[in-house]
């Protein structure tokens, strides 16, 4: 699955540390983590909800309720306990602590603020300058701290955690959780659609599956992709219509059946993939198009349009080739051709 898509995702920072989080990995909702082991200035232990994000942006999250611990939302280099980071994080009393760790793997500096009714936590990136913010109804922000020339890279990991005040659990519940403004990693592959196979035959009147892999999808980016046929349908899929294939999370290859008509001669049909949609900026793959050979009963011949039925003629017997009785073509644009079948013929 690609990353980059919108997917969050929830990692333990620091060891020895038990943890685990709640919530939909494509729209949170209300989160719930909990995380058991306390670090140190220099190196973090927390369990984190996360996603790497990159440029300038905002991130916004409510916090219901902690306990034994602090909840806390920020940014941070990487996922080693000393990274450059800065954020806040909150017993939810009256005071929040605004930190940060301008050197990997130095102590972080973490002064109280006071801060009277706070639930709600905001971080704002704009190049390497940080700002935080507070405030009790999502609407009325107080700043707390503003840090520049941090050493960050372009695309940082961003998100909420807790961090326990000792080896017994902490355990804190989030909601509204937010992001605006940032970009996906420029490194996240593109999704795209191929046929499975690049030709398929089948006997005319006959049904075959015609099946479509997706590549590197998005999990929170639901993608689609048409099958249509190039150029002529007749004679030998009269029926057909453009086929619409919708992907869903998990899923890797779609097919569907594809009728022929059981009408005489050989047909060879072209389809093609077209308006891909959804995914990572979706597009069509290599394998574009599927070669479709019919195969039918002989053809009748047209260019003698007065050629008579076919029969059987014993010994003895005569026919005339290419003049029935009932067909008089003009004069002079045929011949006929009379058969006496002799012994040993």
């Amino acid at each position: 699955m690609a990353q980059g898509c919108g997917e969050w995702s929830q990692v333990a920072i620091g060891a020895p540390l038990s943890g685990s989080a709640q919530f939909d990995a494509c729209a949170p909702g209300t989160l719930s983590i909990s995380s058991a082991g306390s670090g140190s200035s220099t190196a973090d232990r927390q369990y984190m909800v996360q996603r790497e994000l990159c440029g300038d942006g905002e991130i916004v999250v409510k916090i219901e309720s902690i306990s034994n611990g602090r909840a806390g939302l920020e940014i941070r280099a990487d996922n080693t306990p000393g990274a450059v980071k800065a954020g806040l994080k909150t017993p939810l009393g009256n005071s929040l602590t605004r930190y940060t760790r301008t050197t990997a793997n130095a102590a972080s500096t973490q002064p109280s603020t006071t801060a009277m009714g706070h639930r709600w936590l905001k971080l704002v990136r704009s190049g390497n300058n940080i700002q935080l913010f507070w405030s009790a109804t999502g609407s009325n922000w107080t700043s707390v701290a503003p840090y520049s020339n941090m050493a960050l890279p372009n695309c940082a990991l961003l998100g909420i955690y807790v961090e326990s005040n000792n080896a017994a659990v902490a355990t804190g519940v989030f909601s509204n959780l937010s992001v605006s403004g940032f970009s996906a990693p420029g490194n996240t592959p593109v999704t795209t659609f191929s046929f499975a196979a690049s030709s398929l035959s089948a006997e005319a009147g006959q049904e075959v599956q015609v099946c479509v892999n997706i590549a590197d999808p998005c999990a929170c980016a639901p993608a689609s992709v048409q099958v249509a046929v190039q150029g002529s349908a007749a004679p030998h899929l009269p029926g057909f219509s453009t086929q619409t294939l919708q992907f869903q999370s998990g899923d890797t290859q779609k097919c569907f059946s594809l009728s022929t008509a059981a009408e005489p001669g050989e047909g060879l049909y072209t389809l093609v993939l077209q308006n891909p949609t959804g995914g990572n900026a979706a597009a069509i793959g290599a394998q574009s198009a599927l070669a479709v050979a019919v195969t039918g009963e002989p053809e009748t011949p047209t260019d003698c349009p007065w050629a008579g039925p076919d029969r059987e003629i014993c010994r003895g017997e005569s026919v005339v080739i290419g003049c029935p009785d009932e067909v008089q073509p003009p004069a002079g644009s045929f011949y006929c051709y009379r058969w006496t079948p002799e012994e040993g013929l």
